[in-house]
């Protein structure tokens, strides 16, 4: 197939190869990759990784200077993610910089994060679904949060489903958290409890009972705390039995109430050894997928389960 291209733009990609090739790390290469990434193709992957070989080059070489050169990249990203805010080279290139920033230029930690945090913040503020921002987000948090970072981002959540509680990509990051909080270095801190979750997220489902998102969360919540503390599961077990039938009582032609409530008994069911109780519990998800066919037919796979 014939591809043909702008006499400029050819010149442009050409020397961009030539560089490559020769291994021209020079602030002319710099502007170049700068230029094809602006001005002719922001996923140009060739671009993208020469322009970050030359910063690393030109950094190293302006020593306590180079500052200057960070905020060239920043700016540079920041107007790439106004036209192009899904380019996965962009993400990259900018997880790069924050490391790099940290571990060759003894950037303050805190500070780092603080500015990747406000540039995802903007980008959500565009596409609150963005979800290659939701990824820099988490990668950001992994390698740099505090307790307090994580406070933060709970908050910073909770707006965002306050604003659209729909938003599975926002619900999928509190579950992010609660993952966060389970692991060795936030162990010895509490920052939330699993009555909070469960009691925040009661409170969002009860706003608006056919959001999967949430019930998806709620169930999440559940599954993690069962690894994580058998004797508190139990309770929020118990108060999630006792959620459910209010649920169901309350609004009875709910789909998502009752396809978390037949999960609920499916799982009730597994773990149980009793063999009277697990007909009991087999008779009540019977029950619940006779009402759920009833409520919408078309779906009756999505409640197929073995009896």
């Amino acid at each position: 197939m014939d591809i043909s291209l702008d006499a400029e733009v050819a010149r442009a990609l050409a020397s961009l190869c030539q560089a490559m090739a020769q291994g021209t790390r020079s602030e002319e290469a710099y502007e170049l990759s700068g230029s094809i990434i602006e001005g002719v193709n922001a996923a140009e992957y060739s671009a993208w990784e020469w322009r970050w070989q030359c910063f690393v080059a030109l950094s190293d070489k302006a020593g306590k200077d180079r500052g200057h050169l960070v905020e060239m990249e920043r700016a540079m990203m920041r107007r790439v993610a106004t036209s192009s805010p899904k380019n996965y080279q962009l993400w990259n290139h900018r997880r790069k910089l924050a490391a790099y920033c940290v571990e060759c230029m003894g950037k303050d930690v805190s500070g780092v994060l603080a500015t990747e945090l406000e540039f995802t913040t903007a980008c959500l503020e565009v596409d609150a679904k963005n979800y290659h921002a939701w990824g820099h987000r988490q990668a950001m948090l992994r390698a740099f949060a505090g307790s307090e970072d994580l406070v933060g981002e709970f908050a910073f959540v909770a707006g965002m489903l306050e604003r659209d509680v729909m938003n599975n990509s926002a619900w999928s990051q509190r579950a992010f958290l609660m993952e966060l909080l389970a692991t060795p270095a936030f162990q010895a801190t509490v920052v939330r409890t699993w009555e909070q979750e469960f009691d925040e997220t009661t409170t969002w489902i009860e706003c608006w009972v056919e959001n999967e998102a949430s019930w998806a969360y709620l169930f999440h919540v559940l599954q993690s705390l069962r690894v994580a503390d058998v004797g508190q599961s139990r309770v929020v077990g118990a108060a999630y039995a006792a959620f459910l039938a209010r649920m169901l009582n309350a609004h009875p032609t709910s789909i998502e109430a009752g396809g978390a409530a037949l999960l609920y008994y499916k799982q009730l069911r597994e773990r149980e050894t009793d063999e009277a109780k697990r007909r009991m519990f087999s008779a009540t998800m019977h029950k619940i997928r006779e009402r759920l066919v009833g409520l919408d037919a078309r779906r009756a796979h999505r409640w197929d389960v073995n009896f």
